[in-house]
């Protein structure tokens, strides 16, 4: 199943990778830049929706009950086609010495023949999705509809077997900003990620990405490269305990041009409970913001999770086929005094008495 948990993965970029306003206030949807919508005159995001096709999560057995009526028997099962290109460039000062920098260019396309089932709600500027994949019922006679070798098509996002079919792949893709960077997939579809010890922007000149296209139809985006953000409060997440019924507050170094996101996963409360998936999203240039102490309602006291903290930027591109590809540019957020990564493994816990 790592190959679905894969997907899924790539399914939650989908709202939360884009150029977003964060919350900003809207009346239509065309007052939203694009992957948001107006919802009760907010912008959110589009993973907010609750139309996007994938009906609410509910039993195994309420698969069909959903479908019904609904669905064209000659239609086949559904079939998801996801891809993330995804560039993180972060310059690192040092105290006595010269910057660090580093990079890392990505992509992952996958397609599979079954759909996502979630739970979602809207906490402030918060997402929270509780999210499995169904996959296709199987043909008695025929099978699963199969698009490739294992889950995925191949390769680390599939089975990768022996004469397997290859994943799917947009064939060479180039990403420029400061210099130009070249992806090319592998015999089974798969690329290998593109590291440096360079940034890859400056904040002169977008980020430029072309693929020229193969199973994943040809696409060209561009965006902004993200300016680097300082978070303020809490400095980072590294070793912090949160209080699961306090509203916990934002603050950073305001910045215009990007998006402040901050991106966990948290283990359920039930044993046999779904983990939830939570994307807050801020306009960089409000410097402060607040994480709703109803975001973790459903979550597990005392497990440490990894609490995600960046300067985002993206675009969001449905092409021919029924792929949606998102594209996006990353800076770490870093802690006040530039030392290190405000990004880290947090946890939930009442506090004792002697702290209240």
């Amino acid at each position: 199943m790592r190959g679905v948990r894969r997907l899924i993965a790539l399914l939650g970029a989908l709202g939360s990778l884009g150029a977003c306003a964060g919350g900003a206030e809207c009346a239509l949807d065309t007052d939203c830049p694009l992957v948001t919508i107006c919802m009760d005159g907010r912008c959110r995001s589009v993973a907010d929706a609750p139309d996007l096709g994938t009906p609410d999560f509910g039993p195994p057995d309420d698969f069909g009950a959903d479908l019904a009526g609904d669905a064209d028997m000659d239609a086949g099962p559904p079939v998801l086609r996801r891809g993330a290109v995804v560039a993180k460039s972060q310059s690192v000062e040092v105290a006595g010495g010269e910057p660090r920098a580093s990079s890392e260019i990505t992509a992952e396309f996958a397609e599979v023949v079954g759909e996502e089932r979630c739970v979602r709600r809207t906490v402030g500027d918060c997402s929270v999705a509780a999210c499995v994949f169904v996959p296709a019922p199987v043909d008695a006679d025929m099978g699963i509809a199969d698009l490739g070798a294992g889950e995925m098509g191949g390769g680390e996002m599939g089975g990768g077997e022996m004469g397997a079919e290859p994943a799917p792949n947009a064939g060479f893709i180039t990403v420029a900003a400061l210099a130009t960077y070249g992806l090319m997939p592998a015999a089974d579809g798969t690329y290998d990620p593109v590291r440096n010890n360079e940034p890859l922007w400056d904040g002169s000149r977008d980020v430029a990405v072309e693929a020229e296209g193969a199973s994943v139809p040809r696409f060209t985006l561009s965006i902004p490269p993200p300016p680097q953000l300082r978070l303020i409060e809490p400095p980072r997440f590294a070793a912090l305990t949160l209080d699961p019924g306090a509203d916990l507050p934002l603050r950073w170094t305001p910045v215009e041009g990007s998006v402040l996101r901050v991106a966990f996963t948290l283990p359920p409360a039930e044993e046999d409970g779904t983990p939830s998936e939570v994307t807050c999203l801020y306009e960089s240039a409000r410097g402060e913001g607040v994480i709703g102490a109803e975001v973790f309602r459903d979550a597990s006291l005392g497990v440490d999770f990894e609490v995600s903290v960046e300067s985002s930027s993206g675009r969001l591109e449905a092409l021919p086929g029924g792929w949606e590809v998102v594209v996006a540019a990353r800076s770490d957020v870093r802690a006040v005094d530039a030392e290190s990564v405000a990004s880290g493994a947090a946890r939930l816990d009442r506090p004792t008495e002697a702290a209240r």
